[in-house]
């Protein structure tokens, strides 16, 4: 049975703007940028104290650049989430896209902006045109209810949870030694179909997972610097009633 995803919607006030809305559909894959080796000895540890202290390390870390590229039906539509900033979403920026439809969110200092394209906008999210006018090229400041909409689609820490949200860990029974394109050791859990974690042995962080509908891969561990608010003169207010 194919699993379904949807992701939520962003609405800011009178302009009526909404997000990314749709399901994801699960399909067999595998996380890139690591290879299982069979000639290599398998890991001692538990596979499920593998994915505790991956949890752990997720937790205590501060930023992160992470990709994830979710199916949305059964043709092959995607949709690429490409965020960087903190783990828990609190200083970030994100862009999304989606066919041509194409946003920017920005979140520094407790506030969340937006700014899309004219796909975006106007197709996406049937914006009138006139309302388009007014937001035109602007990032738009949203509310605290369409700020919180959004998080589970942006924030780092929201797309592993969304992955790791039915998992059942003692199904990801498997666990190998692999290595990176340039060589690099990693620890490869997998429950032997759709679901596979790609770990860095030295900090139990995960390069890359995939639970066959969303395909994750991080890099930059804790070494994100702080992602600026967008100038005051390209903000217009969305955030009303």
């Amino acid at each position: 049975m194919r699993k379904t995803r949807c992701a939520a919607a962003l609405m800011a006030g009178v302009l009526a703007v909404t997000g990314f809305v749709g399901c994801s559909s699960e399909k067999n894959g595998s996380a890139g940028g690591a290879t299982p080796s069979s000639a290599s000895p398998t890991p001692t540890v538990a596979s499920e104290t593998l994915l505790d202290q991956m949890n752990d390390a997720i937790a205590q870390a501060s930023s992160v650049h992470v990709v994830d590229v979710q199916r949305i039906d059964q043709s092959g539509t995607t949709r690429t989430i490409d965020a960087l900033g903190a783990v828990d979403g609190s200083n970030l920026y994100a862009a999304l896209t989606e066919g041509d439809s194409f946003a920017e969110v920005s979140v520094a200092d407790g506030t969340t902006w937006v700014r899309g394209n004219e796909t975006y906008w106007k197709v996406t999210n049937k914006l009138a045109d006139d309302k388009y006018e007014l937001i035109k090229d602007k990032w738009v400041k949203v509310g605290a209810d369409s700020a919180s909409k959004l998080d589970q689609s942006t924030i780092p820490r929201s797309l592993v949870d969304l992955v790791l949200k039915d998992l059942d860990t003692s199904a990801v029974d498997r666990s190998s030694f692999g290595t990176t394109d340039d060589g690099a050791q990693t620890i490869v859990l997998t429950d032997g179909r759709n679901t596979e974690f790609v770990l860095d042995p030295a900090t139990s962080l995960p390069l890359s997972m995939t639970d066959g509908a969303s395909d994750l891969t991080f890099d930059n561990w804790n070494a994100v610097p702080a992602q600026p608010a967008p100038p005051g003169d390209q903000v217009v207010d969305g955030s009303g009633g």
